[in-house]
């Protein structure tokens, strides 16, 4: 049945609209850049090398003492006696560091572990959260002391592990991080739940101050649907699957140009509305369990976010997505990206040149999974003045009745 709406509402939707808006944002905060790093290669499997103290075979120094202020390595320290792995100081481009990439830039490592220690200066006593990803199996100590230990084979993500109530105390403190590899990527990842009153250092004489939190979309409509077949994301990617679900009488486009509602229907999808609690590797993952009615670990879906993107002047700008795995992107109606990639996520992936008008700017994603965790991340770059509302449907009145986006969302 197609739903009547009255006219009369086209007159005060710019004061619901202004009423509802929602800075819908959730604040990334940065990861470590800066570490004194060394690795041992020949390590051989990831878990069994996780078991084993390195550091006291190669230096004579265990482990829990290496991570501490008073006996910690510094750049240029020897470790294995090869310079291309000895500790060496690290100031990455990125948070999430490609251990690679720090060693030998050109080869796949495999079979090799490394440590990666920071000091870490706060102004007072603080209890914290630490966050940490990596590639494969971990360990970590904070001055002395291991606090977190996973034996796992994964793909790096940020905040992949959260390690609660980790003590600072005031003054210098030593984070040490150790990545055991086996094949395939090798990376680490670590943050602290606020980094207000910290300064990091490779040495305690380099002082680097935090960089400050980055501003993430969170707010949106959702729904998810199947994927044509198991391990299909990319197909997924590449089918209109509102179309399928609602035999034609819905596309894509026509969600991403006029929007939805809370309720509307696609088939026996509802979109409802949520907020991403996590920019973490598996938050979409966490999305659809949280809000959509999914259980487990949910695997061979596309889920399709909707918001608006309320301008006050007109602008380029680009908008930056992260997504695991096959993302689509459109705006105000027109498909602005596509990638039909099986990856991880890594905020900030595809970077998007986007104009936005002033006034509505409807957005619609796309992420497609067949497998292993699912995720997005969602920011514009010159986002001053914006305000997101996944909750009001940006009609125009001079370009269509609400009677006619009533019948165009009537197939539903």
């Amino acid at each position: 049945m197609k739903r009547v709406v009255a006219i009369t509402f086209v007159a005060c939707l710019a004061v619901l609209f202004t009423a509802a808006l929602s800075h819908a944002r959730i604040s990334m905060i940065p990861g470590i850049k800066v570490w004194t790093i060394g690795a041992v290669p020949d390590t051989g499997a990831a878990l069994d090398a996780l078991d084993k103290d390195w550091l006291a075979e190669k230096t004579g120094q265990d482990e829990p003492t290496t991570a501490t202020v008073e006996n910690g390595p510094k750049p240029g320290d020897k470790l294995t006696g090869y310079p291309d792995f000895d500790w060496k100081l690290v100031e990455y481009g990125s948070d999430l560091i490609d251990l690679d990439d720090v060693f030998q830039p050109d080869v796949d490592n495999n079979n090799i572990t490394a440590y990666m220690v920071v000091y870490i200066n706060s102004d007072s006593d603080k209890t914290l959260d630490l966050y940490i990803g990596s590639d494969d199996a971990v360990a970590v100590w904070i001055n002395g002391e291991e606090v977190h230990r996973n034996p796992v084979l994964r793909g790096a993500a940020r905040d992949q592990d959260k390690i609660e109530g980790v003590q600072l105390k005031k003054g210098w403190n030593c984070l040490m991080l150790k990545v055991c590899e086996q094949g395939g990527g090798w990376k680490g990842f670590a943050r602290f739940s606020d980094h207000t009153g910290l300064k990091f250092s490779p040495d305690m004489s380099k002082i680097y101050e935090p960089e400050p939190p980055i501003d993430y979309i969170s707010d949106f409509l959702a729904i998810a649907l199947p994927n044509p077949s198991p391990g299909a994301a990319v197909e997924a990617c590449n089918t209109d699957l509102i179309a399928e679900a609602t035999g034609g009488a819905l596309t894509e486009v026509d969600v991403a140009t006029y929007g939805v509602d809370r309720g509307d229907r696609v088939g026996d999808a509802v979109w409802t509305e949520g907020s991403f609690k996590n920019l973490g590797g598996n938050n979409v993952n966490d999305f659809v369990t949280e809000y959509l009615g999914f259980s487990g670990d949910v695997n061979d879906t596309t889920a399709y976010f909707f918001t608006n993107i309320l301008s006050p002047d007109e602008r380029d700008t680009q908008l930056l997505v992260g997504s695991d795995d096959c993302v689509v992107v459109w705006l105000n109606g027109e498909e602005v990206w596509r990638n039909p990639a099986l990856r991880g996520l890594t905020p900030d992936q595809d970077v998007i040149d986007i104009h936005l008008k002033k006034g509505y700017n409807p957005l619609l994603i796309k992420v497609s999974e067949q497998g292993g965790d699912r995720a997005l991340t969602v920011r514009i770059k010159d986002a001053e003045g914006l305000e997101f509302d996944s909750t009001v449907t940006p009609v125009s009145p001079k370009d269509k009745l609400i009677t006619i986006w009533g019948e165009i969302k009537g197939g539903k």
